[in-house]
């Protein structure tokens, strides 16, 4: 995977969506992203994610979940795709939470 994660690494700095992409010597396993600032009151800088959605906050979850232990199985695609929902539903389970259908405040909080 470093290859996804240093694409993910490279759109995420391309994105502007973010303050601060550590560079790969500093996270040499996953992509570390720190938030921009946000709106006061928003609880959680990452938004919803439903499944079918496409882009940069796709690329974080996936490589959140390969970084707990579940990967999808197509990898880093940045597609929300099946296998991402089954990475996740398994992710969540191993929680002892049920998967709603969305990737929300809560489920980012666990990542």
């Amino acid at each position: 995977m470093p290859k996804e994660r240093e694409t993910l690494r490279r759109f995420a700095i391309k994105s502007r969506l973010f303050s601060r992409v550590a560079p790969e010597h500093e996270a040499p396993t996953w992509v570390q992203l720190e938030g921009a600032p946000f709106a006061a009151g928003m609880l959680c800088p990452f938004p919803t994610v439903l499944p079918g959605e496409t882009g940069i906050f796709v690329f974080v979850l996936q490589d959140a979940l390969a970084l707990h232990g579940f990967p999808p199985d197509h990898g880093l695609t940045g597609c929300f795709s099946p296998d991402t929902e089954r990475a996740l539903a398994l992710f969540l389970k191993s929680r002892g939470k049920a998967y709603g259908g969305r990737v929300t405040a809560e489920i980012w909080k666990l990542l």
